[in-house]
Formats: C-alpha cells, sequence, structure tokens
C-alpha cells in the first residue's frame, strides 16, 4: 500500500500528545513539509498508526489526508512545492538522464523520433509520478518543476 501523508499543527506538544506507532524504526513517518502552520509527514499506513483521536484530533489538530478526497487532494497539491526534499529527489532522477543525455543527443534522438529513447523518457516520468504517489500524494505534474 502506498503511504499517506498526515499533518499536525505547529503548536508545542504535552504528554497528552499520542506518538505515531511505528513497528520498526524505518518506518518512522518522513518530514514532508511546514505548510499553513502546519507540520506535514509521510508514513506507511501498514506499519505504522497515526491516532486521530482524544487531544491528537482537538488539541493538536492531527489529520490523515485521503488524496482522493478533492478537498484533501488541493491541500496535498498547495503543500507540494514546499517539500524541498521531495523536489531535490526528483531534480535527482532527471539528473541522472541528463548525466547520461547530452544537449546534442537530445534533440538528435527528438528529431530522428528513436522509440528507445521515448521509452527512456517515458520510465523516468513513471517513475517520478510513482515516486510522488507512493509518499501519498495526489497526480501532480511536475514537468517544469
Amino acid at each position: 500500500m502506498a503511504n499517506k501523508i498526515f499533518s499536525i499543527s505547529n503548536i508545542p506538544l504535552d504528554n497528552d500528545y499520542i506518538k505515531p506507532e511505528y513497528v520498526d524504526v524505518v518506518y518512522t513517518p518522513v518530514f514532508l513539509a511546514e505548510y499553513d502552520d502546519k507540520s506535514f509527514y509521510s508514513y506507511d499506513p501498514d506499519n505504522c498508526t497515526v491516532n486521530i483521536t482524544l487531544a491528537n484530533d482537538t488539541k493538536y489538530g492531527v489529520k490523515i489526508y485521503d488524496k482522493t478526497n478533492s478537498d484533501d487532494s488541493a491541500i496535498l497539491t498547495a503543500l507540494f512545492p514546499y517539500c524541498n526534499e521531495v523536489i531535490s529527489q526528483i531534480q535527482r532522477m532527471k539528473d541522472r538522464f541528463n548525466e547520461n543525455a547530452g544537449q546534442f543527443d537530445v534533440i538528435y534522438n527528438i528529431l530522428n523520433d528513436v522509440a528507445d529513447f521515448k521509452t527512456m523518457v517515458n520510465q523516468i516520468k513513471t517513475d517520478i509520478d510513482n515516486y510522488i504517489s507512493n509518499l501519498g500524494f495526489p497526480a501532480i505534474e511536475i514537468i517544469n518543476s
């Protein structure tokens, strides 16, 4: 299952806050960004439980987002540009392609409609889309980002 995203209000936490519980440290929620006075995290719901009851809901504003819900999707889409590490990872994925293909090669392959080149570019785009989706984001267009 793909990760989900949750947020918590940026306020001091007291003893009544219930921290996410995970089966192993590798499943610790991953910080994405601060946005709209909240901190956002990606987590694996199969291996981590985020409590949204009691003080977590009423006092700390813990919310789990559903990327298929239009309101939640709009929030996650607005959050995306603030996720510096995610943007950096996407750029690294693009850079790996750029390291292997010089400008001349790119232009030549486009002009000559080279099928293997198209396949390679489409695979990178698919890998980026999967990376974004697996973090818990809705479909987000990343060309020119």
